[in-house]
């Protein structure tokens, strides 16, 4: 017999602004830091993209950012 699963608690109070912008922000870095980093864990070298020059300042935003 399989177990049933927990129930999602949800939250007394509705999601506010800051709560959303945090949340922006943690997906952000996370594509920053891990998608388009070369570095990064997701990041795909054999991707047409990681391979045409064009993105080279994105893929390596971290080198270019002031």
């Amino acid at each position: 017999m399989a177990k049933e699963k927990p129930p999602i608690l949800l939250k007394d109070r509705s999601l506010s602004e800051l709560d959303l912008m945090n949340s922006v922000g943690d997906l952000c870095r996370f594509t920053m830091h891990e998608v388009f980093n070369r570095r990064g864990e997701f990041f795909d070298r054999d991707d047409f993209l990681a391979k045409d020059e064009k993105y080279l300042p994105l893929i390596e935003w971290e080198y270019h950012h002031v």
